[in-house]
Formats: structure tokens, sequence, C-alpha cells
């Protein structure tokens, strides 16, 4: 998540912090709470909406820079528990996380489940991924963020999983709501949704080539790239958006990181976007040369998660692309453009296997709304 500021739509949100500042008075039981400035939207996230705010009359963590982070709907519950559950344990190991202050499912407060957390210090290594800054800070940036990628993942793979596994099954969260098995569901209930068939033959290549799964596991953050990583004075202060965390091979983490360096998907000119793209394989280069350096990995594993990220990033790409035409709604994209003849290529190098995503069947409006049994 990017932590670069945009205007806040008031007549969108007034009502939704008006709601959350009366769920803290009573939460913290200050009748004269407020906001020391009005909160301010911020940019990032696929699916949530995030905002940047301060509490006056309140005592610290409470009156320290916060982030609100609010789901699309009530029904988000599992995954707001899973997220209060990941941070928490994470920040309570001595990893740069923001902690949960607070939390609700949203059906008696906003309208919306959402998190109520620590703000980090620092600035994003990637600030966006605005071409001019990555342009601007090119010699820097191809010093410091393989390496600083690289050793920030390593330290968090080293954390004992253990407290997070007991916090989750605490919290009634099945292990196959994040990492593999979740892909894996989300990859085929869009084939299915879509009639994806030319997609099938790359579900069944990540189904048949799965690792075995290691003894020992570890906390995989699930989308540690240079934009989730925030750093100040030299040194990483923090870490942010675990909502795809899940305990898993560490290949895990190093594949679908060095499959988004290397494919460097930003936008920009095509002539711009090629020599990113160059600069993003060496970026990829030496962030897994670093990371080897500090913890050994299977490096089929790695490959086989590169081409799995491939698949998640394509289903996701196109089943936009799909709905739009369908329904004239898509989901609001981040920065990051992928491509989809760079995913299918990726792809094939890894697997040797060519993807089709032409639907079999001409998108309708009915169709692009079914749900999936296969989408649990």
């Amino acid at each position: 998540m990017s932590l670069e500021c945009r205007p806040v739509d008031q007549r969108a949100d007034d009502r939704l912090h008006e709601h959350l500042l009366t769920f803290l008075r009573d939460t913290l039981r200050i009748p004269e709470l407020a906001y020391a400035a009005p909160p301010v939207r911020l940019s990032g996230g696929y699916f949530t909406t995030v905002y940047a705010l301060r509490l006056a009359g309140a005592a610290p963590p409470w009156s320290e820079p916060l982030i609100l982070r609010v789901m699309p709907d009530h029904s988000e519950a599992l995954l707001l528990r899973r997220e209060r559950a990941v941070q928490n344990v994470v920040a309570d190991l001595g990893f740069p996380a923001p902690r949960v202050l607070a939390s609700s499912d949203g059906r008696e407060t906003l309208g919306h489940a959402f998190l109520l957390m620590e703000r980090m210090p620092g600035r994003a290594l990637l600030g966006g991924v605005e071409l001019r800054w990555i342009l601007t800070r090119g010699v820097r940036l191809l010093q410091t963020l393989p390496r600083i990628t690289a050793e920030t993942q390593a330290r968090l793979h080293a954390l004992d999983p253990e407290p997070l596994r007991r916090a989750m099954e605490a919290e009634g969260i099945p292990p196959q709501c994040a990492g593999v098995e979740r892909w894996l569901n989300e990859i085929a209930a869009t084939v299915e949704r879509w009639s994806l068939d030319g997609l099938l033959p790359g579900l069944h290549w990540l189904i048949d080539r799965r690792p075995r799964e290691l003894q020992r596991q570890a906390i995989c953050h699930g989308d540690l790239w240079a934009g989730n990583i925030l750093v100040a004075g030299g040194r990483v202060t923090g870490v942010v958006d675990w909502s795809l965390t899940a305990i898993a091979d560490p290949a895990y983490d190093v594949g679908f990181t060095k499959a988004a360096l290397e494919m460097a998907p930003i936008r920009g000119p095509a002539p711009v976007r090629r020599v990113v793209t160059l600069v993003g394989k060496y970026l990829a280069r030496r962030f897994y040369g670093r990371y080897r350096e500090l913890r050994e990995i299977d490096p089929e594993a790695v490959r086989y998660y590169e081409a799995m990220r491939c698949m998640v990033e394509l289903q996701f790409v196109v089943s936009n692309r799909l709905r739009l035409a369908a329904t004239g709604a898509a989901r609001d994209m981040p920065s990051p453009v992928w491509d989809e003849d760079q995913l299918i290529g990726h792809f094939r190098t890894i697997a040797g296997i060519s993807l089709d995503p032409t639907p079999a069947a001409a998108p309708t409006k009915t169709g692009s709304e079914r749900g999936s049994r296969l989408s649990g």
C-alpha cells in the first residue's frame, strides 16, 4: 500500500467518519473525543479503502497517527479477524507491523468491517510506482531496493510461526483462506465463472506440480514488495498490508516477490516500460541472490510460485476486463498494471504451457454475477 495522499470524497466519507468517532467515544469512554484533523484518504489497496487520521482528547497510543482500513462490506469479517491476528502476533514477535487497536465487523458501527491500527513512520521504499519517481531515483533504487526487500523478507521468515498458527486457530480461521489453497480456489472460480477454458492447462499444472509441504514453514506476507515496506533514516520502519499473509513455504513469498520484480507492472509509455522491465529483471536477480545468501531455499519451489503469481494476476486482470465488458463496472485498479501478454509469456517460460484468456462463451451480465461453488 502506498501512503501518498489523495483528496477525500466528503459526501461518501463524512458519515463513515462520524460513525467511527461515535464508536471510539463509546469504546474509549471519552465523550469529548474528536478528530485532530479531518481523516484523509490514502492511495493503495485493491479492495479496501484506507484513511489516515489522528484523534484529539485521547492518551497514547490513541493520540498517535492512526490508519483506518475499511473492508468492502461486512461479509469480510473473516478477513478482518485474520488481519488483526496476523498484525498483532507479528508485532508481538518484534517485527515492524502496525498493531491493531480496534476493529469491528461493521454491522452496528460503520456498516463495513474495519481495522483501526497504528500508522508506521517512514515512506514506502518505492514511493508508489510512479514512473517519474523511479527514473529520478534509479541509481539508488538499483542498490537498495533488492537488498532491503530480501533482508526484510528473510527477517520475517525467521520468525516462529506457531504463535500465529495458534492465534488463527483461536479466531476460527481456516488455513485454506490464505496462501496456496486460497489462490488455487480463486483461479478455479474465475475459470468457471467466465468459461476460461484456455486457462485450465495452467490451473492443472499448478495442481499437479504443487511442491510438497515443508516441515518448517514460515510466516509469509504474500505481497512483500517495495510499496509495502516503509523506510526512514536508512532503516525499515514498517511493513504494511497484511491481507494475504499465510503460514507457508518461504518459497511462496520469494516466488511472488521475484515475479513482481521481474515483470515490473508499472504505468508508462511502451518504450519506457520495456526499459523498466529490463531493470526489473536485474532487481529480481539481485533480490533473489541476496535472499539466498541469508536463507536456504528450493529454487524449483520458487519457480513454481513465480508461475502461480502469473496465474493469480492473470485471472484477476482478465476477470476485471470481462466484468467491465459485461456490466460496465470493474474493480478499481491500483497503480501496478499487469500486462496479460507478459504474464502469459512468463508462465510459458516456466511451465512450457501456453494460456489463452479468451472466454469459451461471450460474457453476459447474468454470467458475470453468478457465484461459484469453487470460490469457497
